[in-house]
């Protein structure tokens, strides 16, 4: 529910996912290439607390997901613990935790070999980087990301990860390209229901909109 925009819901079912667990019966994850339930439920609920208008509840949340996947000693879930983090993080407007929480992420990824958390913190990587002041290295670093997000054939937040693109390329003076990731974006929330972006892709649309270069006024 949470992807579909519906944040109210979907506070309320993760909640009561996290509330059922039981640490004596679901202590140790029984699979290598899957979140554990609760770790997923807290990242998520995580996203969903700022939606809401909850930043430091949201942080916190976020912190404890990450915690509880160290707790397990249980790698995936570490890994998409700190990518949903991340996510976190780049809302809250925080690059600098961003980065750290990506690299984090990257780190296990590569020596495990965990390819949609390494696409995913590969993107983020690059916008932190890009909102820290390195544009050109974080954009070529983003696209990299996408790409690889491309190949696993994961979709989801497909949306977010455009529009964190389409807002790359507007601060980089690229308004016409911001409009090309944007439109994707967009056209993604059509065919996915992924509406949990569509306000802020629309608020970019906007400014790329006001950013283009006017036609020279024709004379009279």
């Amino acid at each position: 529910m949470s992807f579909l925009g519906e944040f109210a819901d979907a506070r309320d079912y993760l909640e009561r996912a996290v509330s059922l667990y039981d640490p004596a019966r679901y202590h140790w994850p029984a699979y290598s290439y899957l979140e554990d339930p609760t770790v997923a439920a807290l990242a998520h609920l995580a996203h969903v607390l700022w939606r809401m208008g909850y930043p430091d509840q949201a942080l916190s949340t976020a912190e404890k997901a990450i915690g509880l996947a160290r707790e397990f000693d249980h790698p995936y879930s570490i890994a998409y613990a700190l990518c949903l983090g991340a996510l976190v993080s780049q809302l809250r407007g925080e690059p600098e935790r961003m980065l750290q929480l990506a690299d984090t992420a990257l780190a296990i990824s590569h020596e495990r070999g965990f390819k949609l958390p390494d696409a995913v913190a590969t993107i983020f990587r690059g916008f932190a980087l890009a909102e820290l002041g390195h544009a050109a290295e974080g954009l070529a670093l983003s696209i990299k990301g996408l790409d690889a997000l491309a190949a696993t054939g994961v979709q989801i937040f497909l949306s977010r990860y455009l529009g964190l693109l389409g807002r790359m390329r507007l601060d980089a003076g690229s308004p016409e390209q911001a409009l090309e990731d944007l439109a994707r974006a967009l056209a993604h929330v059509s065919a996915s229901e992924e509406h949990c972006n569509e306000a802020e892709l629309r608020r970019l649309v906007g400014q790329a909109m006001l950013r283009q270069p006017r036609p020279p006024a024709s004379k009279p």
